[in-house]
């Protein structure tokens, strides 16, 4: 019964159902939260180069596909697998591909990007499914007995 799902401790990865909501809003308010993985980048570069980066949009975010080496880009730090959080101040999360195309051309020669760690938001997303995993399998071994 659920009252014996509150005596498990925490560390033992079983959660209680009602904390799989919550498990989840964690994983997906990475964006949201001011962690110390957010990086603040200014790119420059000239009328005759790109800013040297390529990006791919998923559902939820759109990342850092490819950093061309010895770009701005690159020169100022961005990685593969960063999560584009906002461009010259815009929000960029209900935003489409080609919308952030657009607002990425729109820039000049003078680009400022937050990214979020796209391997900790990665990390932090599959310890979640985990945790989820883990109650399903209890309360399928609890419905057996």
């Amino acid at each position: 019964d659920n009252g014996r799902l509150d005596k498990f401790p925490v560390f033992s990865g079983i959660l209680p159902t009602r904390h799989k909501q919550l498990v989840l809003s964690r994983s997906n308010s990475l964006l949201d939260s001011p962690e110390p993985e957010r990086r603040h980048l200014t790119i420059v570069k000239q009328d005759n180069e790109t800013f040297g980066f390529d990006i791919q949009t998923y559902k939820m975010h759109t990342c850092i596909y490819k950093v061309h080496e010895d770009s701005p880009s690159h020169h100022a730090g961005l990685k593969m697998g960063d999560i584009l959080a906002n461009i010259n101040g815009v929000d960029t999360k209900d935003y489409s591909h080609n919308q952030l195309v657009d607002l990425i051309k729109s820039s000049g020669n003078c680009l400022r990007v937050e990214t979020v760690n796209g391997e900790v938001m990665k990390r932090n997303e599959l310890e979640a499914r985990l945790q989820i995993l883990k109650q399903n399998l209890y309360e399928k071994r609890m419905e057996l007995r």
